[in-house]
């Protein structure tokens, strides 16, 4: 009886062990069940905030012209014309607001941002069955349009953004069917779609018409690649479900930049428009060309339709009740219609913008800090803020006492120029500015002066044709000074060519100066005009300096050649010349006779005697006959 009674009551603690155990262990499965459901729903929430920043970025993008620069998460949808692209993009949307025709319509990219504006959006959005086009949906929902061109103004008026889409494209491409790769920007808001990014590209087109260029289907190919080319971009095939899957376009251009069809998703239009006992299923099903992201039929408004009258919500009916009833399409009707696809692309979307942002925050970074750097380069602000007239002149002011100054600092060697010239392949540190001018005048113009040899050209039959010909008629008596004016002037001229080529330099080197100078302000950088304006004005006073130099260079020769000055100390005249003469075939007797010794000492008392010691022309005769050879010693008197 013991035993039976601790067995009973063992048994009977176990259970209670085990129940409390249960409700703990249940307790604390709904805890964590409840703490994953709140989390995963912040992280949706946190997933939604992702479009909207997406979309705030390509704004921002957009308005300052670098929206190809930046590779960003988005949907292309590629077609070619009359496929039923207009027709998908205004299910999603809800609202009859495209350009339609025929031929080609669509002519520049459309940057479609969709925006929800209910507050309690949930997470896996659909397209609400109260979504109306043409007029037939609830009136009380608020939804507008907004374009980038017309910042704060809303069209509230779908038929008044059609006109809107119209008119920019006829005034950037003119009224023909040109086209052109500059976008438009539109955003809807409205409750009843979801928050989607899409870009509606022209489509491609075959045979030009009209105005068309005949290049035009290169043209729209090349558009169409530039967006979808880009690794971040998701590709929105289109293709009629009554044309052949293999001979689609936009599979072909989609395949040129996604062989492996990882971003592709195939979208089959006009399903209703198959011939009778045939259908899409393999299609859909990627039996015929398979896509990563797979495929989705839909069903939308024939442009019978349109013209009956039928609105999108009821199209959005009949395309359900359709897959519903269809006997090929019953058991896959939940992944088909415009509703599975809106939500398909929103989902596609988001887990690619989820796997880009990382890399898309460096590029954002990197490309925010290239351009604080640009900015900073640019220099201070001028005004704090936009220049009036009074504030222009100021600013004028300054920063052309700033640029006095500094090509002032150039010329005069106060600034720290990094000019580098290239010496066998290496940079080295050039002189610049004032120790440029000063090698040009000291170490290149003075060298040539230098080696100027005053007989250059001159030979004996000149100085003989100069001497007959300044005596006319009359036998020569004396050596005639005309003569010797007429050879001199003649070597005096060859100056020129250096003295003009010295100007040149300089003004050479005034100009690198200038450019020098003008790079160096920071403040030039943000003022484009008035820094090319700037370099032309002073380049002009250059140049203009550079004729009235040249001149005065000319007139310097002129001056010196027109009188002639002999009474120079280093002058030779007609009496020391002849001296010379006689000196020189007097060393070469005495050298015979006495050897050069004896000729030096008597020489140096002889030029003592005759006062003539400054002579360098003496000097260098006698030097010369000093260093006369041995060999002179057998030669005869009579010969010298």
């Amino acid at each position: 009886l013991i035993e039976a009674r601790d067995a009973a009551k063992t048994r009977r603690i176990a259970r209670d062990l085990d129940d409390v155990i249960n409700s703990r262990v249940e307790k604390l499965a709904t805890d964590m069940w409840m703490k994953s459901r709140r989390k995963a729903e912040r992280a949706a929430e946190r997933s939604e905030e992702l479009i909207p920043v997406i979309n705030r970025l390509q704004d921002l993008l957009s308005t300052v012209g670098l929206h190809v620069t930046l590779d960003l998460p988005q949907l292309a949808v590629v077609g070619c014309q009359s496929v039923g692209k207009t027709s998908v993009l205004e299910a999603l949307v809800g609202r009859d607001f495209l350009p339609r025709g025929t031929g080609i319509v669509t002519r520049r990219p459309l940057i479609l941002q969709l925006r929800n504006t209910t507050k309690d959006q949930v997470v896996g959005p659909t397209i609400k069955a109260g979504s109306s086009g043409g007029g037939g949906g609830d009136k009380t929902a608020k939804e507008w349009g907004e374009f980038s061109h017309c910042p704060n103004k809303k069209f509230s008026d779908f038929a008044e953004i059609r006109r809107e889409i119209q008119e920019d494209t006829e005034r950037l491409c003119g009224a023909s069917k040109g086209v052109s790769p500059e976008p438009i920007c539109l955003k809807i808001f409205s409750p009843y779609v979801i928050d989607l990014t899409l870009i509606d590209l022209p489509g491609i087109t075959k045979v030009p018409v009209g105005d068309q260029p005949l290049d035009v289907e290169a043209r729209i190919k090349d558009m169409v690649l530039s967006y979808i080319s880009k690794p971040n971009c998701i590709i929105l095939a289109v293709t009629a479900a009554n044309t052949d899957l293999a001979n689609s376009d936009s599979l072909q251009l989609a395949r040129q930049v996604d062989p492996s069809g990882d971003r592709t998703m195939g979208v089959i239009t006009k399903m209703d428009c198959m011939d009778e006992g045939t259908d899409a299923l393999d299609m859909i099903n990627g039996k015929v060309y398979p896509l990563r992201q797979g495929y989705v039929g839909v069903v939308c408004r024939s442009q019978k339709d349109i013209q009956n009258g039928v609105t999108i919500r009821e199209s959005i009916k009949n395309e359900e009740a359709f897959f519903k009833k269809h006997e090929a399409y019953r058991h896959i009707a939940a992944h088909c219609g415009t509703a599975y696809m809106a939500r398909q692309l929103h989902r596609i979307l988001m887990t690619h913008i989820r796997e880009a942002l990382p890399g898309l925050r460096d590029r954002v970074n990197a490309m925010l800090h290239e351009h604080e750097q640009e900015m900073s380069d640019y220099g201070n602000d001028l005004s704090g803020g936009m220049l009036d007239h009074t504030q222009a002149g100021n600013v004028l002011l300054q920063l052309f006492t700033k640029f006095s100054r500094c090509f002032a600092d150039c010329i005069e060697g106060r600034n720290n120029s990094n000019r580098h010239d290239i010496i066998d392949g290496a940079p080295l540190p050039a002189i610049v500015g004032g120790a440029r001018i000063h090698y040009i005048f000291f170490d290149v113009f003075g060298a040539a002066v230098n080696q100027f040899d005053p007989f250059d050209g001159l030979t004996d039959h000149d100085i003989r044709t100069s001497i007959r010909n300044a005596n006319g008629p009359k036998s020569p008596l004396f050596v005639p000074e005309a003569a010797f004016e007429t050879l001199v002037k003649g070597q005096i001229n060859k100056l020129l060519s250096p003295s003009l080529q010295c100007a040149e330099l300089v003004h050479a080197e005034l100009t690198k100066c200038l450019s020098v100078t003008i790079r160096s302000i920071p403040e030039f950088r943000r003022f484009d005009k008035l820094r090319a304006r700037v370099y032309d004005v002073v380049r002009s006073v250059l140049a203009s300096c550079l004729a009235p130099t040249k001149e005065m260079i000319r007139n310097l020769i002129r001056i010196e050649t027109g009188y002639i000055n002999t009474n120079h100390p280093d002058f030779i005249g007609g009496s020391r010349a002849i001296s010379a003469c006689k000196l020189q075939r007097y060393w070469k007797w005495r050298i015979l006779a006495s050897g050069p010794l004896a000729v030096s000492k008597f020489l140096q008392r002889f030029l003592v005697s005759c006062n003539i010691c400054e002579s360098n022309a003496l000097l260098t005769t006698i030097q010369r006959a000093a260093e006369w050879p041995s060999v002179c010693r057998r030669r005869s008197a009579i010969h010298l």
